[in-house]
C-alpha cells in the first residue's frame, strides 16, 4: 500500500495532553514511545489511544485459548479411533541441561505419549480376532497336507512314467520302429511332469514359509493381548484380610490369613469369576473350620487358627489353594445330611471312600449347617463354586484330614482365547477333549473288561479304572466301528483324569492334538451335559 503523508500531522496535537495522570500505567501495556510513534503505521496511534490496564493481558488470554486448538498442543485430550475412546496420558519431557521448558512447547521438542487407556472390551475383541488367525492357521495346515497328498500321487505317477519309459527304451533297442513316436510322446509327457512336480514341490516350500510366518506372528499377537490382559492376583486377595478380621471378630475366634503368589499374574476374566467363589471358601474356612481360641488349646494348637490364600502358575495352568488348620471336614455329618435329602441310599454311601464323600460338598443345595447366618450361606454354596470354576474349563478337589484342616484346590487354564485339545472320532463326527485333562491314550481289549457295581471296568497300573463310551456321556447313538480285516481289534480308549477321580473313554479313534479357539455355545445347547464350548476345525467341521 502507497504510503499516505497528508493525513498524517492529524493525530499530532494527541501527545499534548502527557502531563495527565494517564501514561501512568503505560509501563503495564508497554505502548511505544510518543517519539518513534510519528514514524509508524496508521494503527499504532490507534492502538495507543484504546490501550486501558490488563487490555494486553486479555488479548494474551485470547490468544492463549486458541493455542490448545492446535494439533501439536493437544496433549491430554481424547481422541476418537476405530475401536472406541482412547485417552491420552502424555508423558511429561524435560528441557535438557535442567533449563526451564518454555511455556507451550518449543519447536525443537518432540511430543510423546507412552501410556493409553482403552476399555476392556476392545482387548476382548482384539483377543478374538487373534483367535480368528488361529483357526486360518488350521485351515492353512490342513491344506498343506492336501498339497502333500498331491505330491504323493505325483510320486507314484511319475514313476509310473519312467517304467513305462524303460520298456519302451528296451523295445527300441529291439528295433521296433513303430513305437518310436509313442516313445516321444511319452518323453513329453515326462517332462511335463517334471516340471509339474517342480511347481507342486516349490508351492509346498513357499505355502509351509507362509505358514511358519502366519504362526509366528500370531502367537506374538496373542500371547501381547494376553499379557495386557493380566491382573497380578493381589488384585482380588487384598480384598479379603478385612473380611476375615470382620467375620473372626463377629465369631470370637482368632484368625490369621496369610497370602502367598499375590503377584502371580492371571487373565482379568479369572479373576472377576473367582472373586466370589474364593470369598465363600474363606468364609467356610472361618466359619465351619477354624476352632474356637479354647477349642485350640485344649487340642494342643494355637489359639490362632490359619488361613493360606495361595496362588502360582506352572507350564499350563494356573492353582489356586485355600488351605486351613481347622478340624476338617466332618465327613459322619456329610454322610448324614446326604442321606436326609436323599441324594443316595445308605447301602450307596457305606461303599463310598473319603474322597467320594467329600465330592457330596459339591451338589446343588448341601449343607451341614443347620442355621444360616449373615457370615456363611450367602447364596453362594460349593455347588456354584464348582459351576464357575467349571465355567472356566478348570477342575476343582478337596483334601481334608480329621482334626488337621482341610485343602481346596482348583486348577484353571493359562489362557481362555486358545486351548489345546485331543480330538477324538465317533462315527462320522470329531469331538475334542481338553488335553490338560487327558491322562493317556491306550488300546482296550473288550476281553479283559470286568463288571463292578453295574460299571465296566479295567484294571491300569493295578487300580479298577471305570469304562465309558463317549458316546453313552454325550447321549449320542452308538454304533460298532467299522474295523479292516487283520487290524487290531482293540477299542482305542482315552484315560481322562478329573482330581484324584479317573475314567476311560472308549472312541472310534484318536486323530491327533491341536491348537484350537474355543467358541461358547448358544443359549439353545447351554445345558447339554458334559459339553464347554465348541470348534471350527481346519476342514469346517464344527467339533463340540
Amino acid at each position: 500500500p502507497e504510503p499516505e503523508p497528508e493525513p498524517e500531522p492529524e493525530p499530532e496535537p494527541e501527545p499534548e495532553p502527557e502531563p495527565e495522570p494517564e501514561p501512568e500505567p503505560a509501563p503495564e501495556s508497554a505502548p511505544a514511545p510518543a517519539a518513534p510513534a510519528r514514524a509508524k503505521s496508521k494503527a499504532k496511534p490507534k492502538a495507543k489511544s484504546k490501550t486501558r490496564p490488563g487490555g494486553r493481558a486479555k488479548g494474551a488470554a485470547k490468544a492463549g485459548a486458541a493455542a490448545p486448538q492446535e494439533p501439536k498442543r493437544g496433549g491430554g485430550t481424547v481422541v476418537q479411533d476405530a475401536l472406541g475412546s482412547v485417552e491420552m496420558i502424555p508423558n511429561p519431557v524435560r528441557p535438557p541441561n535442567g533449563a526451564a521448558a518454555p511455556e507451550g512447547g518449543g519447536p525443537g521438542e518432540k511430543y510423546q505419549i507412552d501410556t493409553i487407556r482403552i476399555q476392556t472390551r476392545q482387548l476382548d475383541w482384539l483377543m478374538n480376532q487373534a483367535g480368528e488367525l488361529v483357526v486360518i492357521r488350521t485351515r492353512i495346515e490342513h491344506r498343506l497336507d492336501d498339497i502333500k497328498e498331491l505330491i504323493d500321487q505325483w510320486d507314484e505317477l511319475s514313476a509310473s512314467q519312467r517304467e513305462r519309459q524303460s520298456v519302451l527304451r528296451t523295445l527300441k533297442k529291439e528295433g521296433v520302429a513303430r513305437l518310436n513316436k509313442l516313445n516321444e510322446l511319452q518323453e513329453r509327457d515326462a517332462s511335463q511332469l517334471e516340471r509339474l512336480g517342480e511347481r507342486l514341490g516349490h508351492l509346498q516350500t513357499t505355502s509351509a514359509e507362509d505358514n511358519a510366518r502366519l504362526e509366528a506372528v500370531t502367537s506374538k499377537l496373542e500371547g501381547g493381548i494376553r499379557t495386557v490382559r493380566l491382573l497380578p492376583f493381589s488384585t482380588v486377595f487384598n480384598l479379603f484380610p478385612r473380611m476375615i478380621r470382620d467375620i473372626a471378630r463377629a465369631q470370637d475366634k482368632e484368625v490369621e490369613l496369610l497370602i502367598e503368589g499375590g503377584d502371580t499374574t492371571a487373565d482379568k476374566r479369572i479373576l472377576e469369576e473367582m472373586k466370589d467363589p474364593l470369598m465363600h471358601m474363606l468364609r467356610n474356612c472361618v466359619s465351619h473350620g477354624i476352632e474356637p481360641p479354647g477349642e485350640r488349646e485344649r487340642l494342643g494348637k494355637p489359639r490362632t487358627g490359619t488361613v493360606w490364600l495361595k496362588a502360582h502358575c506352572t507350564s499350563a495352568s494356573v492353582i489356586i489353594e485355600v488351605v486351613d488348620d481347622g478340624g476338617g471336614l466332618n465327613l459322619e455329618q456329610i454322610r448324614a445330611t446326604a442321606l436326609k435329602q436323599r441324594l443316595l441310599s445308605e447301602e450307596e454311601l457305606r461303599g463310598m471312600d473319603e474322597r467320594q464323600l467329600t465330592a457330596l460338598i459339591f451338589n446343588t443345595g448341601f449343607s451341614t449347617q443347620q442355621m444360616i447366618t449373615d457370615i456363611s450361606g450367602r447364596g453362594v454354596g460349593m455347588d456354584v463354586v464348582r459351576n464357575n470354576v467349571e465355567s472356566l474349563k478348570g477342575s476343582i478337589q478337596v483334601e481334608s484330614e480329621p482334626g488337621v484342616g482341610s485343602r481346596f484346590i482348583i486348577q484353571l487354564p493359562l489362557t481362555l482365547a486358545t486351548t489345546r485339545v485331543l480330538l477324538a472320532r465317533l462315527g462320522m463326527h470329531h469331538y475334542a477333549l481338553p488335553v490338560e485333562f487327558v491322562d493317556t491314550t491306550l488300546r482296550v481289549d473288550t476281553q479283559q473288561l470286568f463288571t463292578v457295581e453295574t460299571k465296566e471296568t479295567l484294571s491300569i497300573d493295578g487300580h479298577p479304572v471305570s469304562i465309558a463310551r463317549l458316546s453313552d456321556l454325550l447321549e449320542l447313538p452308538y454304533s460298532e466301528p467299522v474295523r479292516p480285516e487283520g487290524a487290531d481289534q482293540g477299542l482305542p480308549c482315552i484315560l481322562v483324569r478329573v482330581g484324584d477321580e479317573r475314567i476311560g473313554l472308549l472312541v472310534d479313534d484318536v486323530v491327533d492334538e491341536q491348537e484350537v479357539v474355543l467358541k461358547p455355545i448358544g443359549a439353545l445347547l447351554r445345558r447339554v451335559r458334559n459339553v464347554s464350548g465348541s470348534t471350527i476345525l481346519g476342514s469346517g467341521e464344527v467339533c463340540m
